[in-house]
């Protein structure tokens, strides 16, 4: 190689190490390490502290309350909010992650869904605990969102759906108690008789002193009957003063439970219908309506609260198998059940048309006509 283009290559591997060296040390702002990334969205600590969550969009919001040992959801009534959705919530918020930064630019924000919805977390004394603003899910359970006050927005691996109308928050499980709970049960029967059945445990079977000798309890029919009571569901709300527009066309019909573990209640069961027609209603211009009240010997039942709130609407077939004589729940001697008081040509109870059928997992299961009950588990 001649001397004057070696010197020229020289010069350019020279300069060339130059501007590298340069590239590398250049005086560039560091990139913002973000502590919240990795980080759960909400503390545990946060929602174990709430006792009141708003949710806002707009003109739409939704409050939902911690009450005694319960939520409430203000916007329906003060009825109990579903533990279901309960948990879905505490669940997205809690158990999501903060996966990475996503932009601080207000440009960018609209497209990716702000403003958004508005949530607060608060405490017993009103004391904001957190506060954040979702945009857009984006399609694969993440949700971009920024906390309130800043500009950051985040990408989440969470997603909540909410429930389209302030009623699908409702809890629709009125009643919780198994059969295995009760430890005694008086029927209070048409004729103004009533009947106690009574058991020391969950495993023995049913017994009563005011049946006479002879009788054979239907412990299949009253197992089922009452597993029935212990899921009682919710069908519909109606305002307290509708109950003057009704007239009671059956007589109220109740029961006192009494539980091992538990206060006595008694439930109490009515069926009112109007001339007025119902759209839903297959029967012939009536309105029926099947309510359930429940009254509490000591603690109120939280089912009591809500009867002094709404008219609560249940299933009719909930009337329809209520027991209405002796011979209902037992099979009773024929010299005696010659006195009882219902004939061959009256029917246990009248059934009518009910406003919707129940579905599947609601269905109660039909009473037992069999003449053995031997062998019958109380379960």
């Amino acid at each position: 190689m001649k001397p004057k283009p070696l010197a020229l290559f020289t010069a350019a591997v020279a300069v060339l190490f130059v501007l590298t060296l340069w590239w590398n040390h250049r005086a560039t702002p560091e990139l913002a390490t973000d502590k919240k990334v990795g980080q759960p969205v909400l503390d545990v600590s946060i929602l174990r502290d709430t006792v009141w969550i708003k949710i806002q969009k707009e003109n739409d919001s939704v409050n939902l309350q911690l009450h005694e040992n319960w939520w409430e959801i203000a916007e329906h009534h003060d009825l109990p909010v579903s533990n279901q959705h309960l948990r879905e919530l505490a669940g997205a918020f809690s158990e999501g992650t903060i996966t990475r930064f996503v932009t601080e630019r207000e440009d960018r924000r609209k497209g990716l869904g702000f403003p958004g919805r508005k949530w607060e977390f608060r405490s017993e004394d009103g004391e904001i605990l957190a506060a954040l603003e979702t945009g857009r899910p984006t399609g694969d359970d993440r949700t971009f969102f920024r906390f309130a006050g800043e500009e950051t927005v985040y990408l989440g691996d969470f997603s909540y759906q909410l429930p389209e109308k302030p009623g699908d928050w409702v809890d629709r499980q009125l009643t919780d108690f198994s059969l295995r709970e009760l430890s005694s049960v008086t029927f209070f029967l048409e004729d103004g008789e009533s009947l106690t059945l009574t058991r020391n445990s969950p495993d023995e079977r049913w017994e009563s002193e005011d049946l006479p000798e002879g009788s054979r309890i239907r412990q299949t029919t009253i197992n089922d009957l009452l597993r029935s009571w212990g899921r009682i569901r919710l069908q519909d709300t109606h305002d307290l003063s509708q109950k003057d527009d009704f007239s009671t066309t059956h007589p109220k019909r109740k029961a006192k439970l009494q539980f091992y573990n538990r206060p006595t209640l008694e439930i109490r069961i009515s069926r009112f219908s109007s001339d007025e027609p119902d759209n839903e209603a297959e029967s012939a211009g009536k309105t029926l309506l099947t309510t359930v009240e429940v009254v509490p010997e000591t603690r109120p039942h939280r089912l009591h609260q809500f009867n002094k709130q709404r008219l609560l609407e249940t299933r009719n077939r909930l009337y329809d198998d209520f027991p209405v004589h002796r011979s209902d729940l037992a099979r009773i001697p024929r010299e005696e059940a010659a006195t009882d008081q219902r004939s061959e040509e009256a029917p246990i109870s009248v059934t009518s048309d009910p406003l919707s059928l129940p579905s599947a997992d609601e269905s109660l299961p039909a009473p037992s006509t069999g003449d053995s009950e031997e062998g019958e588990a109380n379960e």
